[in-house]
């Protein structure tokens, strides 16, 4: 039986994996696919055309096995919701909810100023639709209405006095739906959502970028085209080897369930970068070619889909694998966790800088289900080992995740037998 492990992460001063990853062709289509969102269970792959029609294709096969027909040039963003049930669709004037097994409409929230990029609070309560050159509208999921409106700068005056769009894009939430992350014309900052007026509060000033992604934890946001910030020390986040750029091109970013490798597009030829968020390095991979527009990585973090150049689209497996191991230092966090699985037991290797009077260590499949603990109690200052039965585990990514009272972190990895 063999395992790969194939991410390490909150690491502080112990021998760190070097990645590596192989990329492999499945299919090509041609055609534009602007929008695209993988199915929870990674088995299917959405994908939204110019003219209103939604394929939905088989991953391993290309095959279309059925089709959705939403109005033409008239939808912006699709994604799922938190329980996997709704496929959330953002159309011109509303939100068309369709069922998620069968694809069927089940619904339409109405209401809404115009289509835009769609963000979903953690709990699937609410929804936000951001006008990318507007305004954002938060929408109540569980009642199916429109709660409010919050107005962003549109447009600023050129040196001509012509008005030139503000790129304002995306804006995300917090861990308990009551602020939304977000960039205000030429700031970056917040909403209240617990205030009537939801009053704007600056963050910190960033560059006129359009911000176009967010890790799941709102630790990190990525601005349009590969600018990296770390929203806890409010400081731009070096990544080595990764030369910065800005472009009005289509945003290019994806990210693995975990939030712990994400992608974005290099300067000049557009191609994925991977970049390891706790290593602050790009990942070594095969020769990459394809001017790529959207991309977004399944569920189970085994395929990468991309737009490539304005009519082509390519999907590629992932191949995670381990290159050797390097003896560097890094000083993350206070927590250090390594997975080490065998044939029959997943060893795990903690150590703590300091004490917690308690903390939890579950055991998770991709869907972020539960699926085994194993431990719970305190934990001291030191190194601890702790031991989990796995020989009915079947083959694919699993997540081990330490929750203490005030912090959570996750180490995916991977079974093959």
């Amino acid at each position: 039986m063999k395992y790969v492990v194939y991410a390490i992460v909150l690491a502080l001063s112990v021998p760190l994996y070097s990645q590596e990853i192989r990329l492999d062709s499945l299919w090509i289509k041609m055609g534009g696919y602007p929008v695209m969102a993988f199915s929870p269970d990674s088995k299917f792959l959405l994908l939204g055309q110019a003219d209103g029609i939604v394929n939905i294709v088989e991953v391993e096969t290309g095959t279309a096995v059925d089709t959705i027909t939403l109005p033409k040039n008239g939808y912006a963003d699709f994604r799922f919701s938190p329980d996997r049930k709704t496929l959330i669709v953002s159309e011109k004037k509303q939100i068309t909810l369709y069922s998620s097994s069968t694809w069927d409409s089940i619904g339409v929230i109405s209401g809404l100023p115009s289509p835009g990029s769609l963000s979903i609070s953690p709990d699937g309560r609410l929804i936000a639709v951001s006008e990318y050159y507007g305004g954002i509208a938060v929408i109540d999921f569980i009642n199916r209405r429109l709660m409010r409106t919050i107005t962003r700068p549109s447009s600023y005056k050129g040196s001509n006095n012509q008005d030139i769009p503000f790129n304002n894009g995306r804006v995300n939430f917090n861990s308990d739906g009551t602020l939304l992350y977000g960039k205000n014309a030429e700031e970056f900052g917040s909403w209240d959502l617990t205030k009537a007026n939801t009053p704007f509060v600056r963050k910190m000033t960033i560059g006129n970028r359009a911000v176009i992604g967010f890790t799941p934890d709102n630790r990190y946001m990525v601005q349009q085209s590969n600018y990296i910030w770390d929203l806890t020390t409010k400081a731009q986040v070096q990544i080595e080897g990764l030369e910065l750029y800005t472009t009005q091109a289509p945003p290019s970013f994806a990210l693995t369930q975990s939030g712990t490798h994400i992608v974005v597009t290099q300067k000049d030829t557009h191609f994925p970068l991977f970049i390891n968020l706790h290593q602050k390095r790009l990942i070594q991979t095969n020769p990459l070619k394809y001017f790529t527009l959207t991309m977004c990585i399944s569920p189970d973090s085994m395929y990468i889909a991309r737009q490539v150049g304005t009519d082509g689209f390519i999907l590629e497996k992932l191949q995670w694998g381990i290159t050797g191991i390097t003896d560097e230092l890094i000083t993350i966090s206070d927590i250090q966790i390594v997975a080490m699985p065998t044939s029959h037991t997943i060893t795990l290797r903690m150590s703590s800088r300091q004490s917690y009077p308690s903390i939890s260590i579950g055991l998770h499949n991709v869907l972020g289900e539960k699926i085994g603990e194993v431990y719970r109690g305190s934990l001291s200052e030191g190194t601890h080992e702790y031991h989990y039965r796995s020989g009915s585990l079947s083959n694919g990514i699993y997540y081990i995740i330490a929750e203490t009272p005030s912090q959570r972190y996750s180490v995916p990895f991977i079974i093959n037998k």
